[in-house]
């Protein structure tokens, strides 16, 4: 991709990491569960943001016509070696340079350590490019983390070795997509659609709130 191309995306990640990841929910407790979980969500309840790059003030609307980037579910696996994420929608079409799509897996573990891995798609590219840190913003160096987008199965999955996740007793994971049309090389309004598993649709009025975490996953 051109320089553009890059820019462009760095844009993407600023614009959708701070409607996904917002400000973090320290206060809830969740039952324990063993191994492994899976979270269902609601069909048809992406939510649509017009105009998401504008200088405008936009609040998000339930966008029902809209299946691509639809979460079904959210299934966390805890093995002894390894944390297994699967995204699963109910349509899922590829990215490409004027329809970026980024991914965003929220991980909290015991010990109150909270973690974020950003999985970015866009045209041009046959991996994805990927961000993983701390809440507090230090990258985590996580050699063997791996992460695939499989379009015939709808799904994007993502698997952490728990060595980079401080060898947690368990794990609450959230999880939340956020894709785009229209150019990010020139000036024509961006429409930014986002949906979280767990959450049947958003608005305006909550879009600084992290996709809610599932019940703590312990170790298989």
């Amino acid at each position: 991709m051109g320089e553009r191309a890059v820019v462009s995306g760095r844009r993407v990640v600023r614009t959708v990491a701070p409607l996904l990841l917002g400000v973090s929910l320290l206060g809830s407790v969740a039952p324990a569960l063993a191994k492994s979980h899976t979270t269902t969500d609601a069909k048809n309840d992406v939510v649509r943001y017009d105009d998401a790059l504008g200088d405008s003030d936009s609040r998000g609307v339930l966008d029902p016509t809209r299946t691509a980037g639809d979460i079904v579910s959210l299934k966390t696996f805890h093995g002894p070696h390894r944390v297994k994420l699967t995204m699963t929608f109910q349509a899922m079409s590829r990215a490409s340079e004027n329809s970026p799509a980024t991914h965003v897996f929220n991980i909290k573990t015991a010990g109150n350590r909270h973690y974020d891995l950003v999985i970015f798609a866009t045209g041009g590219k046959t991996q994805p490019d990927r961000y993983f840190a701390r809440r507090n913003g230090t990258e985590v160096k996580c050699r063997k983390l791996t992460s695939s987008m499989d379009y015939a199965a709808k799904q994007v999955k993502v698997s952490i070795p728990r060595a980079c996740l401080g060898n947690p007793r368990w794990v609450r994971v959230g999880a939340g997509e956020g894709t785009f049309t229209g150019s990010f090389l020139d000036d024509n309004p961006i429409t930014l659609f986002v949906d979280e598993a767990g959450r049947t649709g958003r608005t305006g009025d909550n879009s600084d709130s992290l996709p809610p975490l599932g019940p703590r996953v312990r170790r298989g």
